[in-house]
């Protein structure tokens, strides 16, 4: 039995792909599960990260990051492609990401809160 209780920051070594879908399928399904909990408290680290000003709000310029970031883990396990796959430069790459991020920023504030990120990302997750 595996202790998951860190899963998304866990060393390289420690983590299975196997493990990873069975812990990502329970974090996307289940809202009230162990799994879902540290999918959530992974994001928040992401989010709060990103946030460099500390105002609770992270803003279009941060969102490459913030997205960069939480993608990593899935990525090790062939579940999103690295970004110079899909981009052919990091400003095509920011572009893109601005279009998201405004998709988003539903009030059209130009900042989104840590609800709507991990609201559109857990999603964006369940859709793949």
């Amino acid at each position: 039995h595996r202790d998951l209780h860190s899963f998304p920051t866990r060393r390289s070594s420690d983590l299975d792909k196997g493990v990873f879908c069975k812990w990502i399928k329970e974090a996307t399904t289940d809202h009230k599960s162990k799994a879902y909990g540290e999918l959530y408290q992974f994001l928040s680290v992401c989010f709060q990260e990103a946030d460099t000003d500390l105002d609770g709000l992270i803003g279009a310029e941060e969102f490459d990051y913030i997205v960069e970031r939480a993608a990593a883990l899935p990525r090790k396990f062939g579940f999103a492609p690295p970004w110079h796959e899909q981009y052919a430069s990091i400003p095509e790459r920011q572009a893109s990401r601005v279009a998201h991020f405004a998709k988003m920023d539903e009030s059209k504030r130009g900042k989104i809160t840590l609800n709507e990120w991990v609201q559109f990302t857990v999603k964006h997750i369940s859709a793949r």
